[in-house]
C-alpha cells in the first residue's frame, strides 16, 4: 500500500505505507540479511533485521523511513511513492528474488496478488494486511481492528440538528454523543472521531477525561475546536442521507462505529441496547436514551423559563370548545413562576424554519395559571376573549411544536406523538 491514510496504524500512531510478505513454506523463515529497496540501482538500500516469518504466515513491513523496530513492528529507511514505484526484494547474497512494479493507486487501496491466482496482481479496495488477499481475508482483517470491550462508545448521533441543541455561536450543528460505559476514567486524547471510513484519524480529541457513566457531546460543525474546557467541534460534518461515524484509537483500532441514513430533522439515531439502534423523535443529548432521559434533557434545557407548554391536544372533538362552541386543537401555556407574567412577543410554531408563525399579543397570566391557545387556523390576538387562536393546526399523526421567547430563542420543543381523539399529551 503506497498511500496508507488510515488502513493500518503503527504503534507510534502513524499511518505509513506498507509491504506485506508471505511465507509459503512449511517452516519458519528468518529474513535477516535480506534486502529491500525502491531503487533498483541500490538493491541493498535497506537490510532486514532478525525477523522470523512463521510457516504459511505473513509479515507486514512499514515503509515509513523510520528505519527501526518498534515492538516487533519493522520499519524501512525509505517510503513508497504513490505515483508508481518498483519494489525489489533481494537475498543476502544480493540476488534479486522479486521485483514488483507498483502502479499509481488511490488512498487506502492496496496492490497485491490474487488469492486464487497468485501470478496476477490486482488493486484491492478492501485490503487485508496480515491475512490472505481474499474477501474472507479482508473481513478477518477488519474484524482484527475492532476493539473488544472498549470503555467508551458512540451512544447517540444527530445529523440534522434544526432546533434541538445550540452551540456557543448560536448555531445548530450536527452532534455525536460519547458515553463512558466503563468503571474508570478514560483519557480521550488517545481517541479519534471520523465521518470517513478511509480516514479513521480524521479528528482527534483534546487532552480531556471522561468519567465513568458520563456523556460527552461533540458538535460536528466543521469548526475544529479542541479546547478541553469548552464545547468540542470536529473538523467534519455529518451527511444525514448516509454516513458512517467511527470512533477509533490512535492505533486505528475501531472502538465503535454506526451507519446512519435518511434521518429526519431533529431526530437522533440512538443506541437502544448495546447491540441495537433506533431513530428517536425524543433525543436526549447528555442523558440516557430513555423517556426519562428525554425528560431530564428537556428539564435541563427549558426548566428555568417563565412559561412552558403544559398540555397539547391534536384531536379535540368533544373535550374543550372555544367561545363559539367549536372544537379545535389546543395548546395550554402555563406560567411557572410566582409572579404575574406577560406573554407579549412569545411565539408558537410547527415549523423550525418559521418560528414566528404565530406571536402572542400582550396577555397577562397570573402565577401558576394557564392560557389556552386554540389552533383554529385563525390569526386572532383578541385579548378580550378568554381564549387565543393561532393560525396553524397540528397533525394527529404526530407533530413538532416550538415555543420561542420574544428574542426568537427556542425555549421549548415538544415532540407530539400520534394521538387519538380527545387524548391529550
Amino acid at each position: 500500500m503506497s498511500c496508507n491514510k488510515s488502513t493500518l496504524i503503527d504503534f507510534e500512531g502513524d499511518s505509513s505505507d506498507w509491504i506485506e510478505f508471505v511465507n509459503l513454506s512449511d517452516t519458519a523463515v528468518d529474513l535477516e540479511g535480506y534486502a529491500l529497496t525502491d531503487d533498483p540501482s541500490n538493491p541493498g538500500k535497506w537490510i532486514f533485521p532478525t525477523v522470523e516469518v512463521p510457516p504459511k504466515g505473513f509479515l507486514v513491513v512499514f515503509a515509513s523511513g523510520k528505519n527501526k523496530v518498534v515492538q516487533n513492528q519493522v520499519h524501512t529507511n525509505f517510503k513508497i511513492s504513490s505515483k508508481a514505484e518498483n519494489i525489489v526484494l533481494s537475498d543476502p547474497h544480493g540476488n534479486c528474488i522479486q521485483e514488483v512494479k507498483v502502479p499509481e493507486i488511490g488512498d487506502n487501496i492496496s496492490y497485491g496478488r490474487r488469492f486464487n491466482n497468485p501470478d496476477i496482481w490486482d488493486k484491492f479496495q478492501h485490503p487485508s494486511p496480515g491475512f490472505p488477499n481474499s474477501e474472507e481475508g479482508a473481513k478477518a482483517f477488519e474484524a482484527s481492528i475492532i476493539m473488544e470491550n472498549s470503555p467508551i462508545c458512540i451512544n447517540e448521533v444527530m445529523a440534522e440538528n434544526i432546533s434541538l441543541l445550540q452551540d456557543e455561536d448560536g448555531d445548530y450543528p450536527d452532534w455525536i454523543e460519547i458515553y463512558n460505559r466503563s468503571d474508570r476514567d478514560v483519557d480521550l486524547s488517545d481517541y479519534f472521531l471520523s465521518g470517513n471510513e478511509n480516514d479513521l484519524l480524521q479528528w482527534q480529541f483534546p487532552d480531556k477525561t471522561i468519567k465513568p457513566g458520563e456523556y460527552l457531546i461533540v458538535f460536528c460543525s466543521g469548526k475544529n475546536r479542541r479546547n478541553p474546557n469548552g464545547n468540542l467541534h470536529t473538523n467534519f460534518k455529518i451527511n444525514k442521507r448516509r454516513e458512517t461515524v467511527v470512533l477509533a484509537n490512535y492505533l486505528g483500532e475501531i472502538s465503535d462505529s454506526v451507519v446512519i441514513h435518511n434521518l429526519s430533522d431533529d431526530s437522533s439515531y440512538a443506541r437502544e441496547t448495546p447491540e441495537t439502534w433506533v431513530e428517536s423523535k425524543q433525543p436526549s443529548p447528555g442523558f440516557p436514551n430513555t423517556k426519562e432521559g428525554y425528560e431530564m434533557f428537556s428539564e435541563a434545557k427549558y426548566g428555568s423559563n417563565n412559561f412552558f407548554i403544559y398540555e397539547v391536544m391534536s384531536g379535540n372533538e368533544t373535550t374543550l370548545a372555544d367561545e363559539d362552541g367549536n372544537f379545535y386543537d389546543w395548546i395550554e401555556i402555563k406560567n411557572t413562576t410566582e409572579e404575574v407574567q406577560n406573554l407579549e412577543g412569545y411565539k408558537l410554531s410547527d415549523d423550525s424554519n418559521y418560528l414566528s408563525k404565530w406571536e402572542f399579543p400582550s396577555y397577562t397570566v397570573l402565577p401558576g395559571q394557564s392560557v389556552i391557545v386554540f389552533l383554529s387556523g385563525d390569526y386572532s390576538t383578541d385579548t378580550r376573549s378568554c381564549f387565543l387562536h393561532a393560525n396553524f393546526g397540528l397533525s394527529r399523526k404526530g407533530d413538532v411544536l416550538f415555543f420561542s421567547d420574544p428574542e426568537g430563542n427556542i425555549i421549548q420543543r415538544m415532540d407530539i406523538p400520534e394521538l387519538t381523539s380527545d387524548i391529550s399529551y
